[in-house]
């Protein structure tokens, strides 16, 4: 096989495929239609064998059997055609490993806690910032410090799971999601000493003893930044109490 024949090869056997399907798909795409005893001939695959293999590149959906000749016809489906729904489920498969992944990272980061590492923050985009939300807040056993200006992550989960930290909470919210945190609130159960309003926060923080979460809005996406390295978490934990002193009370609107 060519480098290239090769290469797919490599790439769909991770969806079950063999070099036998490989081969009998290419030589439908270069030769045309072909009834069984000529892809046989020309592939070199048993014909006794190839009736199975090619039912079952046919409910893959790498080619179509024409059942109305006979012998029948075998037709490849277009590459493009293919491409696309291996695309599809490549990117079902990689969302799923990244996810795999992202909490590798979150495992190795706090058993390498303090140990400046090649890179000693990660950036994490989307679902995942809520999913490390509530980690870090399962986490936390002596102190949890809150800094939000985005309503979105006053979430109802992330409320519920605060409603059972052990760990000291302290947050912060500016004013235009005031409506928001009060519903969030109630339902963390926080007494009104441990939220104070700022008038304005240039993005969300998450503190905890042994990690912190940063995040911002880029183009209207959230985009943060976690660490477990001591220096980066000392520095959010004197930022943090600065915005604390020159904050308000909140009051229950």
């Amino acid at each position: 096989m060519s480098a290239p024949e090769n290469l797919l090869l490599r790439l769909v056997r991770v969806l079950g495929f063999f070099e036998k399907d490989i081969k009998l798909y290419l030589t439908l795409v270069r030769s045309g239609p072909l009834t069984a005893k000529e892809l046989s001939k020309i592939t070199g695959v048993p014909y006794s064998k190839l009736y199975s293999l090619m039912l079952r590149l046919q409910r893959e959906g790498l080619i179509t059997i024409e059942t109305g000749k006979r012998p029948k016809v075998y037709k490849a489906q277009p590459p493009l055609k293919i491409f696309d729904r291996f695309r599809d489920i490549f990117n079902i498969m990689l969302k799923e490993l990244q996810q795999i992944f992202e909490e590798l990272q979150e495992q190795y980061m706090l058993a390498y806690k303090g140990v400046l590492v090649e890179k000693p923050a990660i950036v994490i985009e989307g679902d995942a910032i809520f999913k490390l939300i509530l980690n870090m807040t399962m986490r936390a056993k002596r102190l949890l410090y809150i800094a939000s200006p985005f309503k979105e992550l006053l979430f109802t989960g992330h409320a519920k799971a605060l409603s059972n930290v052990k760990a000291e909470v302290k947050v912060l919210v500016t004013p235009p999601v005031l409506r928001e945190a009060r519903d969030y609130v109630i339902m963390a159960k926080l007494s009104f000493e441990k939220i104070r309003v700022k008038e304005k926060m240039f993005g969300y923080g998450l503190i905890s003893e042994n990690e912190v979460l940063l995040v911002v809005k880029d183009r209207g996406m959230l985009k943060g930044m976690h660490s477990t390295y001591e220096y980066f978490i000392e520095i959010a934990k004197v930022y943090f109490d600065y915005l604390w002193a020159d904050s308000k009370p909140f009051m229950l609107i």
